[in-house]
């Protein structure tokens, strides 16, 4: 462990100075604000305490400082260089609210106040700063009050977060002047009001994440227009209406998250247009009507999760040809009819929840194919006929809920086999083998491990 010696203070001559990670412990010493021709300064990433020192108001020629990842304390001088370009003091104890004078260092291109204590609003003077490409106030967890809409003026900006705070009020629409910007994150505050429809016009932005807050209203029709966008997190909101069929023009989307609002109507044919997805998430909203055929041509697709609805129809044939999928998740809807034999071609699916719906016939023999298959969870339904013996050749198997359904016959052995600790790794299997009349016979707790 080192400490800075205050005879750094001496060295005059001095331009640039970085010690990052170099596990320096102690307080910053106020004499280095005699190095007055100093431009760059960087002691991130080590244990520095203290407090940031009143003295760097004397570094006038200072374009860059960097504290970061340090374990600083008390609030931030309110004096710095007017030729300050980048500040980055994220990953500190630093409190008290951004100081409004910040709003002078007309050439700062940077700001970085993550991940520390820091309250009270953010100042509306950050919108005087023209040439920021940067700014992140994210986890602080008491920056409260409504986003400033001057901030809408900093028409260079490409990265906005302020996630994780305790904001509220509306999103300003004068955001969507920021034609440059390419992320955005607003996640876990308490922000209301709809999503303005100006956000349309940000033809550059590509991460969009505002999940977590009080957004209520429709999905604009202009989020179509975001032609650039590669993920959408709109989950754990208000959000009323239909999905819009514009969405099905984000054609670079790779990650699509719509759960946890007030959605209604049927899924969009659209959606299906969305070649490049990989993650759709619309579960917890109450979608009716069927699935569209159309989602079978979303072959990049990693993880769909459709859950908890009022879905209705068949499952689609045509997820048989997903053949990218590795979780579904189509549990508590009103699917009907056969489960499709195609399923057996997706090789890579490790999770299947078809549990709690209407579905009937037999379990396809096929899905034995599933050699990923690590969950598989079917309970809850009208399935009729036995349990298929093919079953036992999913070694991958940890999990499998057969309970509440019309099956009969005896457990296969070669599922029971699938219990053995040693060999395998089967913890969870549960049947309708309950009572010496149960349609289900299997043996507790050496096979099945609860019986219904």
């Amino acid at each position: 462990m080192r400490k800075l010696p205050s005879e750094l203070g001496t060295l005059t001559d001095l331009v640039h100075l970085s010690l990052s990670y170099n596990e320096i412990t102690g307080t910053i010493p106020t004499e280095l604000g005699m190095l007055t021709r100093l431009t760059n300064l960087d002691f991130g990433g080590n244990k520095l305490t203290g407090t940031i020192p009143n003295e760097f108001r004397e570094l006038q020629n200072l374009d860059s400082v960097a504290l970061y990842d340090n374990s600083l304390r008390g609030s931030i001088p309110t004096i710095w260089s007017k030729v300050l370009m980048s500040m980055d003091f994220e990953l500190n104890h630093l409190s008290g609210a951004i100081p409004s004078q910040l709003g002078l260092l007309s050439r700062l291109n940077s700001l970085g106040l993550e991940g520390n204590q820091l309250s009270g609003s953010i100042p509306s003077e950050l919108g005087l700063l023209t040439n920021l490409t940067f700014i992140d106030l994210s986890n602080n967890l008491d920056i409260s009050g409504e986003i400033p809409s001057e901030l809408g003026l900093i028409t260079l900006l490409e990265t906005l977060d302020v996630s994780s705070n305790t904001l509220n009020g509306a999103i300003p629409s004068e955001l969507g002047e920021l034609r440059r910007l390419f992320y955005l994150d607003l996640r876990f505050n308490q922000l209301n009001g709809e999503i303005p429809s100006a956000f349309g016009g940000l033809a550059f932005l590509q991460i969009m994440l505002l999940s977590d807050n009080q957004f209520s209203g429709p999905i604009s029709d202009a989020l179509g227009q975001l032609s650039s966008l590669l993920t959408l997190d709109l989950s754990s909101n208000e959000i009323i209406g239909a999905i819009p069929s514009a969405l099905g023009q984000l054609t670079e989307l790779s990650y699509l998250d719509l759960s946890f609002n007030k959605l209604n109507g049927p899924i969009p044919q659209a959606l299906g247009k969305l070649s490049k997805v990989y993650d759709l998430d619309l579960s917890f909203n109450m979608l009716d009507g069927e699935i569209p055929e159309s989602l079978g041509l979303l072959s990049s697709m990693a993880t769909l999760d459709l859950h908890s609805n009022k879905i209705s129809g068949t499952i689609p044939s045509s997820f048989g040809e997903l053949s990218s999928l590795g979780e579904l998740y189509l549990s508590y809807n009103k699917f009907t009819g056969p489960i499709p034999s195609g399923l057996a071609n997706l090789s890579f699916l490790s999770k299947l929840d078809l549990s709690s719906n209407e579905l009937t016939g037999i379990i396809p023999d096929e899905l034995g194919e599933l050699s990923s298959l690590s969950t598989l969870d079917f309970r809850s339904n009208r399935f009729t006929g036995t349990i298929p013996t093919t079953l036992g050749k999913l070694t991958a198997l940890e999990s499998i809920f057969l309970d509440s359904n019309n099956l009969t016959g005896t457990m296969p052995s070669g599922i029971c086999l699938l219990r053995d600790p040693i060999s395998f790794h089967l913890t969870v299997l549960t049947a309708d083998c309950g009572g010496t009349l149960s349609p289900v016979k299997c043996d507790f707790p050496t096979c099945c491990t609860k019986c219904f």
